[in-house]
């Protein structure tokens, strides 16, 4: 729900697991994991940000920017175990050189130093991921480049903010529209960023959107692309008028 850091902070963890299990199983790694957590590294590339460097990476829900993107064992354990190119080539970007490769222990037993893997194929200018119904434009994967966000969908566990049908802006290298994050749980604003007015969303007369545990929020009805402009429709009714109803009690 939140993007790279949470994602990173779990699977950097889990991975350990997989390995020990794999060896303790006398199966391939690549069996130990399911296609879900195969998959999911295809959102978090997908939300490599544009501004600055390129190297950072966006942020939703209970997340900070990520201006150091993913961990070097999580790409190389995608690279050498699941036979990600796409996985290897931000590796070796970000860690290939001799003054940024890391030398923490899990690093060292992931790296393969001549990888047989393919060049990573392009990823397209236009990504839906429709489980969590987040919607990515780009006009192009350079740094400069214009990228939106859109984030709708269904409520996650509890780590979310209020924002449904939230937007993020890129261009020029900037962040134009941005989402802050969120401040450390203790710290009073900590409950205002995680407001709908926060957010670059709208309010139902100035009222939040109110939270529901995996309940229902946004609904994505349809996503077009043409050559010269594009088409999203989404609902967010449920959320809205939760919040209408909670008011009026």
């Amino acid at each position: 729900d939140e993007g790279p850091g949470y994602w990173s902070y779990t699977v950097g963890r889990g991975i350990r697991g997989i390995l020990a299990l794999a060896r303790h199983r006398g199966l391939p790694v690549s069996a130990m994991v399911t296609p879900r957590l195969a998959r999911s590294l295809d959102f978090l590339l997908a939300m490599r940000s544009q501004a600055g460097d390129g190297t950072a990476y966006l942020n939703v829900g209970d997340a900070h920017y990520a201006p150091k993107g993913m961990p070097s064992a999580v790409l190389l354990f995608f690279a050498a175990h699941l036979g990600r190119p796409d996985a290897r080539a931000i590796w070796q970007e970000r860690f290939g050189s001799a003054a940024g490769c890391p030398s923490d222990a899990l690093s060292l037993l992931l790296y393969a130093p001549a990888p047989s893997l393919p060049p990573a194929a392009p990823q397209p200018l236009l990504r839906t991921f429709r489980g969590m119904q987040r919607v990515l434009w780009r006009s192009g994967f350079a740094v400069g480049d214009t990228l939106l966000m859109f984030s709708g969908g269904p409520w996650g566990t509890g780590h979310d903010h209020l924002d449904k049908h939230h937007i993020i802006l890129e261009a020029f290298g900037e962040r134009m529209l941005l989402d802050r994050g969120i401040a450390d749980y203790s710290d009073p604003i900590c409950a205002q960023m995680k407001t709908t007015w926060s957010h670059n969303t709208v309010t139902v007369e100035g009222r939040d959107q109110r939270f529901a545990n995996r309940a229902p929020a946004a609904s994505l009805e349809g996503v077009v692309e043409r050559e010269e402009w594009a088409w999203l429709a989404s609902e967010a009714a449920r959320a809205a008028s939760a919040s209408t109803k909670a008011a009026s009690r």
